[in-house]
């Protein structure tokens, strides 16, 4: 119909960007992850948003053009997920799909009492949770980069992090300098070592520590 879908166009890795989002915002809807684990666990996408990232709305606007209603586009998606080879390891009740969540913090996920699930990290959910996921990415409601908003003599802080739209983003900072994703990723790095209970790395440009002894 000569409509460009090229920047509505993703690649695997984006596509994996935008289920890890999805999973973070399931989890919290289910009070596995909260607070500081949640915010670490969906920046760790929004900070690589800064460089380009997996922003939905190119999608939304070719739906647009052709016409494609919110509703049939999540009718689309949970069509294929239904197919999924994913599904095959767990016994799904009718309504129901698989899906990987989050629990506490990144990298800690919840686990199955059934053990072939277990086995792949997956858990029975409904398809209603994965239906108003879909729903709010489909608004536009995930696009968004990772910030700190702390001064370069401040130093970054977890609690100066924050997810801003990619619009307030852009029209913020549309002819001025943005703050530099080093404070933000150090922010970060420091938000999940105190999740983890270890040290953080040092800042970029600190000199290495010495090595101790033999």
């Amino acid at each position: 119909q000569g409509i460009d879908y090229s920047e509505a166009f993703r690649l695997h890795g984006q596509c994996v960007g935008m289920a890890v989002l999805w999973a973070g915002e399931m989890s919290l809807d289910m009070g596995h992850l909260q607070k500081e684990g949640y915010m670490a666990h969906q920046s760790l996408v929004y900070l690589f948003n800064r460089f380009g990232g997996f922003d939905f709305m190119p999608l939304r606007w070719l739906c647009d053009e052709l016409d494609v209603s919110c509703e049939e586009f999540c009718e689309g998606v949970l069509k294929v997920v239904r197919r999924d080879n994913k599904r095959g390891y767990c016994s799904c009740a009718p309504g129901s799909s698989v899906d990987q969540l989050v629990r506490e913090r990144p990298g800690c996920l919840l686990r199955s009492s059934d053990p072939s699930a277990e086995l792949r990290y997956l858990v029975e959910v409904s398809e209603d949770s994965q239906r108003r996921v879909l729903e709010r990415a489909f608004e536009g409601e995930f696009d968004r980069v990772l910030v700190c908003g702390a001064s370069e003599k401040e130093g970054a802080s977890p609690m100066q992090l924050a997810l801003v739209s990619r619009a307030d983003f852009e029209a913020k900072y549309a002819e001025a300098p943005s703050p530099p994703s080093t404070q933000a990723a150090e922010a970060l790095d420091s938000l999940i070592a105190g999740l983890y209970g270890s040290a953080a790395c040092p800042p970029s440009g600190a000199a290495p520590a010495a090595a101790a002894p033999g």
